[in-house]
C-alpha cells in the first residue's frame, strides 16, 4: 500500500470541503488504525471512502466526531478551498486491530464466537457512540459476511453464533423459534441458592423504546431451569446485618427467550446476579467491586447446542471464561 490516499470532495458537499482543517486525529476504520499526522482540508459530513492511489478501499465511518477544533478563518478557508480540490491524508503504518474474537467453531456455514462482556452484537441506538461491533469484527476478521442467528445483551459473555449466508441464517433462526436448541449459562448470584428448581413467572413484554413505542407492555409466560454447581462465604460484608457474604454459581437453562429473562428472574427469587446494574443489588455490586475487582455483569453463556445445517447431527459449542470469572471460581474452590 502507497502511504498517500485521497479524499476526494462528496458530490453533494463540494461547498463544505475546508471547512473544519484537522491538526491530528486518531481515527479506526476497517481493522486498520489510521493516524493522521499534517493538518488537512476535510468536511465535518465526510463519510465516505478512502482511496489509494493502488485503488484499495476502506470505510471511514463517523468523521463528523472527530472535529471542531483549530477552526480556520473565513479567508483562511477560501484560500484552502482554492488551493486543494482534494484532501490529502498521510498513513505512516497500517497494524491489525487489537481486538481479535475468539472463534470457537466454524463450517461452511456457520461460525461460533466467545462474545466478549461489554461488546454490542450490532449498531444500536442503544449506543450511539459505540465503534465496534461483533458483527463488524468478525466479519473484518474473517473476510466475509456473517448473519447473527440470536442475539447476546451487551454486558453478558459467551457463545455467540452466526450464518455465513442468507438460507444458513433461515435455518438457525427457525431453531431458535422452534426452540430445538439448548443454551445454557452461568452466573454468580448472591446468597444460598437452592440445588436445583425451575421458575415459572411471566415477565411483562419490554418494547424497544424508539421501534415499538406505541406496544403495549403484556405478560409473556417465562420459565428458567437452575442448579446450583457450588457455594461460598467470603469475609467481606455487603449487607448490614451480615459480616460476611454468601454467594452461589448458578447454571440456568432459558426455556423461553424473553427480554433479560434471567436477570428478571434471578431477581424475582431474590438472588439477583451479581454485577446487575438494572436488576441486582447495587451494595452487593460495590463490595464485590470493592474486594474482589470484578465489575462486569456476572453471567455467561457457557454452551449452545444446535443442529447442524450441513448434516443435521447436534453440536454443542462451549465458551471459556474471562479473567472476572476466573477470580470468582477460585473463590468457590477455595
Amino acid at each position: 500500500l502507497q502511504n498517500m490516499i485521497r479524499l476526494p470532495r462528496l458530490n453533494f458537499a463540494a461547498r463544505l470541503i475546508g471547512q473544519h482543517r484537522l491538526g491530528q486525529f486518531f481515527e479506526q476504520a476497517h481493522g486498520f488504525s489510521f493516524i493522521l499526522l499534517n493538518p488537512h482540508i476535510v468536511t465535518d459530513r465526510t463519510r465516505g471512502r478512502l482511496k489509494t492511489q493502488a485503488g484499495m478501499t476502506a470505510n471511514v465511518p463517523y468523521l463528523n466526531r472527530i472535529m471542531r477544533f483549530n477552526l480556520p478563518s473565513r479567508a483562511q478557508k477560501r484560500q484552502d478551498c482554492r488551493r486543494s480540490r482534494v484532501a490529502c491524508v498521510t498513513i505512516p503504518h497500517f497494524r491489525p486491530h487489537q481486538t481479535m474474537l475468539d472463534i470457537l467453531y466454524r463450517d461452511s456455514r456457520t461460525i461460533a464466537v466467545n462474545k466478549p462482556a461489554g461488546m454490542l452484537v450490532h449498531r444500536s441506538w442503544l449506543d450511539r457512540h459505540e465503534t465496534q461491533f461483533v458483527m463488524q469484527t468478525l466479519r473484518d476478521q474473517i473476510g466475509q459476511h456473517v448473519y447473527p442467528a440470536h442475539r447476546l445483551d451487551r454486558p453478558t459473555s459467551g457463545v455467540l453464533l452466526f450464518a455465513l449466508d442468507p438460507e444458513a441464517a433461515r435455518l438457525l433462526t427457525q431453531q431458535f423459534e422452534q426452540k430445538t436448541t439448548r443454551k445454557t449459562y452461568w452466573a454468580i448470584v448472591r446468597g444460598y441458592l437452592p440445588d436445583d428448581g425451575l421458575i415459572d413467572y411471566p415477565l411483562k413484554y419490554q418494547p424497544d423504546k424508539i421501534a415499538e413505542s406505541q406496544t403495549e407492555a403484556t405478560l409473556q409466560e417465562a420459565q428458567t431451569q437452575y442448579r446450583c454447581l457450588a457455594r461460598t462465604e467470603l469475609p467481606f460484608q455487603s449487607a448490614a446485618r451480615y459480616p460476611t457474604s454468601r454467594y452461589s454459581w448458578a447454571e440456568l437453562i432459558p426455556h423461553t427467550g424473553r427480554k433479560h429473562q434471567l436477570r428478571r428472574h434471578m431477581k424475582h427469587i431474590f438472588h439477583p446476579i451479581v454485577g446487575d446494574t438494572n436488576y441486582g443489588d447495587l451494595r452487593q455490586n460495590h463490595a464485590t467491586a470493592a474486594h474482589l475487582g470484578t465489575t462486569r455483569l456476572m453471567l455467561h453463556a457457557r454452551s449452545l447446542s444446535f443442529q447442524s445445517i450441513e448434516n443435521g447431527e447436534t453440536l454443542t459449542v462451549c465458551a471459556d471464561t474471562d479473567e472476572s470469572w476466573r477470580i470468582w471460581l477460585d473463590a468457590f474452590k477455595a
